[in-house]
């Protein structure tokens, strides 16, 4: 599931990763969906609706997680150069588009919804977490990737009694 590597040194590569949830909503929708063409032109016209469609929600979700996947080895390159990514891993379990990046300050979890247009990536670490557009974080990632090296090379803020 993950990529151990025995030097401890990240190779540039991220995990692929399949929201088996994603699919089954897209698929079940698509189902719904071409169920509505039975009345109208018959059981044939359903089946290739439902083809159509759910053709369409599996290249949205594998879309979506490639996008993911440049966002997280996108940040986990830029983290590289200035600290130490020791691997990148697919998060336990095959339900979730969830990878581990491990960095000298501990693990930091990338997720998110993995079905285009709707795609959005969170970022977690020690608690504290963003989410944003796939869009968004593709846009930003310079910047994104310089705040949360500095949120993780810093340290969650403590509040002082």
């Amino acid at each position: 599931m993950g990529t151990d590597q025995s030097t401890g040194e990240w190779d540039g590569s991220v995990p692929r990763s399949v929201d088996v949830r994603v699919l089954g909503l897209a698929i079940g929708l698509s189902a719904v969906a071409a169920s509505v063409n039975v009345p109208f032109g018959g059981g044939a016209l359903a089946i290739v609706a439902f083809g159509i469609l759910s053709g369409g929600a599996i290249l949205a979700h594998l879309h979506g997680q490639c996008r993911l996947r440049r966002i997280t080895a996108g940040l986990a390159t830029r983290w590289d150069d200035g600290g130490r990514v020791a691997t990148v891993e697919h998060a336990s379990g095959w339900t979730r588009t969830t990878w581990v990046v491990h960095t000298a300050a501990g693990p930091v979890t990338i997720s998110g919804l993995a079905l285009t247009p709707f795609s959005k990536v969170s970022i977690e670490w020690d608690g504290t977490s963003d989410v944003l557009g796939a869009t968004t974080a593709e846009q930003r990632l310079d910047a994104l990737a310089t705040e949360w090296f500095q949120e993780v090379a810093d340290g969650p803020a403590r509040p002082t009694a």
